[in-house]
Order: structure tokens, then C-alpha cells, then sequence
């Protein structure tokens, strides 16, 4: 992000990104329907996490929260670390296994420690 302090931060963490018309799936659909794709990749994490995350991140702030804690091995691990890093709260994200390192460096990057663990299943009560 930038040098400011919480405090000068009053907007959003996310960009208003482009909305793209795409004509090639627009073609590939019956009927006289048109996509258009929200290009979310231009967020500072890469994804629409950081839209959430920063939320989260924010009220942390306010309301006294010491660390931000995520479990993911992608896109809001990389936002958890982005939004902590901006409103200066220590950040952990576990992730599994199999993260992709590009991840871990990026949550690594932007202040987040990283804790490497192994994927364990739990079945719901109800599971038979």
C-alpha cells in the first residue's frame, strides 16, 4: 500500500476495477444475452478477497483487535496480509501444503507470517 497511517486511510483498500464487455462469450450464449467480465485481478491482492478482507481489517482496527489471524493458501491469505499491513496489525496466515509458493511469498511480502501445515479433513457431525 503506502506510507500512511491508519488514521489517513478513510477509503476502501480495494480499486473500482473495469468492467470489461466480452463479445467472444457473449456469442457463445443463445439468445440476445451479453457478458461482461469484472476484471477484480487489478485489486492490490490480485482478487475481490481484499474487498472483505479490508472491511474486516478496518473494523479489527477500531474496534482494539491486536493480530488478524486467516487460514487460506491463496487469494485472502494474500489479502489478510495486504489489509493488516495497511491498518499495521500483525498478521499470521496458515496455509496448507499445498499453497503455491507465489502465495507464501506474497502474504510473506506484505508482513503476514506464514505457517506451513498439513491439510486435516473433519467430517460434520452428521457425517456417516
Amino acid at each position: 500500500m503506502d506510507s500512511r497511517g491508519y488514521e489517513e486511510i478513510n477509503e476502501p483498500l480495494h480499486f473500482v476495477t473495469p468492467l470489461r464487455h466480452s463479445k467472444k462469450l457473449s456469442q457463445l450464449l443463445p439468445g440476445p444475452a451479453e457478458v461482461y467480465m469484472k476484471m477484480e485481478n487489478c485489486q492490490p491482492s490480485g482478487s475481490y478477497k481484499i474487498r472483505g478482507v479490508g472491511r474486516l481489517a478496518r473494523k479489527m482496527k477500531e474496534e482494539g483487535y491486536q493480530q488478524l489471524v486467516s487460514s487460506s493458501g491463496g487469494n485472502a491469505g494474500v489479502a489478510a496480509a495486504i489489509a493488516s499491513r495497511a491498518f499495521d496489525i500483525p498478521c499470521t496466515v496458515y496455509v496448507p501444503e499445498s499453497a503455491q509458493p507465489v502465495c507464501i511469498e506474497l502474504m510473506k511480502d506484505n508482513g503476514a507470517q506464514v505457517k506451513v501445515r498439513t491439510a486435516i479433513f473433519c467430517p460434520t457431525r452428521n457425517a456417516i
